[in-house]
């Protein structure tokens, strides 16, 4: 990444969510439906979102790409329900 960035060249980082576990739900039985964000902090129209998936431990299997991704930035990672 570093030396695509010092080239010129636009940096592109792949991006792999496998699942999440632990996951509690504030009512009964597994109907919570939850999905991972990605996204560089402070850009937001790099934003990338996994399927909505149900149950405490889903597994998303994505995977994205982010491109214009500048040396230093900062990935976020959130899981939504």
């Amino acid at each position: 990444l570093r030396e695509q960035y010092n080239t010129g060249v636009p940096p592109v980082v792949g991006v792999t969510v496998d699942g999440a576990k632990g996951l509690t739900s504030p009512t009964r039985g597994n109907k919570m439906s939850t999905y991972c964000v990605i996204e560089v902090v402070n850009k937001p129209y790099t934003r990338l979102q996994t399927l909505e998936l149900q149950g405490p431990m889903p597994l998303w299997d994505y995977t994205g790409v982010l491109s214009k991704v500048g040396f230093g930035d900062v990935l976020k990672f959130a899981v939504y329900r």
